[in-house]
């Protein structure tokens, strides 16, 4: 059975990972992090077929994209004005 850290990694994004070994809550969570609208009552077939659809054509780009990642400042806060902080590369 797959875990957590498993979907951190993008292991599921890998051609020869088999999703059938994933709970319902994980392809739940792995769908709603790619942004895919799912219903409370959806089978496990019916997620999997979404994530055949939806997010198994541009598992390479994600894979690269986890791999290299490209500085931004979103989220970066200045600790002592409690300002955002703007990075310009």
């Amino acid at each position: 059975m797959a875990n957590i850290q498993e979907l951190d990694s993008g292991e599921y994004l890998k051609p020869d990972f088999d999703l059938n070994k994933l709970t319902c809550a994980l392809l739940r969570n792995i769908l709603l992090r790619h942004d895919v609208q799912i219903k409370g009552s959806e089978k496990k077939a019916d997620l999997l077929s979404k994530f055949d659809l939806e997010i198994k054509p541009y598992a390479k780009s994600y894979l690269g994209a986890m791999n290299n990642p490209t500085r931004s400042s979103e989220g970066i806060e200045d600790a002592i004005s409690n300002c955002s902080i703007n990075y310009v590369a």
